[in-house]
């Protein structure tokens, strides 16, 4: 899908999208013959972790580092112990857990 499309579907800019490929949140993507991005149905996915996980309080730093790590094939959690503790209340935790997709 073209960028527009990504960018309309995940409810962020076109800007917001050539950000998070600067900063390496995405995945490098081929181009059509015109220069088109093209991204892969799964790249909304990740978008919209990228907004999740960003909005309790992960930084773009901190999701570089992880999506890094996962594109080469490795096992970001396996170095969980760098991060910080989480210290919110077990609810409010529990809801952002909920809210990326991670929880029931």
């Amino acid at each position: 899908m073209h960028s527009g499309e990504l960018a309309r579907l995940a409810g962020v800019s076109s800007d917001t999208l050539r950000y998070y490929e600067r900063q390496r949140l995405l995945p490098d993507v081929p181009r059509s013959a015109s220069g088109y991005r093209l991204f892969p149905p799964e790249a909304l996915a990740r978008v919209r972790l990228i907004r999740g996980a960003l909005s309790i309080g992960f930084s773009v730093r901190e999701l570089a580092a992880i999506f890094g790590e996962r594109d080469r094939g490795g096992v970001p959690c396996g170095g969980s112990e760098r991060w910080p503790p989480i210290s919110w209340p077990p609810s409010k935790r529990s809801s952002a857990i909920c809210s990326l997709g991670g929880g029931s």
